[in-house]
């Protein structure tokens, strides 16, 4: 899982200063503050960068209209990313072999 959120890192163009040993849940609550920050201040570059991840536009909205107090919306983008970039890893794996 871990290199799915260093995945994330490299597509989004967002520089990772972590190491390689640093765990997955620390990587990943740094990715949800940066999803956060363009959440909240360039929302057409995150939604840009969503495109190019390809990550299914109803399932963005779906995300957005689930949203709790308790699930914030970084965190559910945060989640769509990790899963798709999670299948693209399984894909390149399955046509490599």
């Amino acid at each position: 899982m871990e290199n799915a959120v260093q995945l994330a890192f490299k597509s989004l163009a967002i520089e990772n200063t972590f190491s390689e040993d640093t765990g997955f849940e620390k990587l990943k609550e740094h990715l949800i503050a940066e999803i956060n920050h363009l959440f909240n201040t360039d929302f057409n570059r995150l939604l840009n960068m969503l495109y190019r991840l390809d990550i299914s536009e109803e399932r963005l909205k779906l995300a957005l209209f689930s949203k709790t107090e308790s699930q914030p919306i970084a965190r559910l983008i945060t989640d769509l990313i990790i899963e798709r970039q999670l299948q693209k890893i399984a894909s390149k794996k399955q046509y490599k072999a």
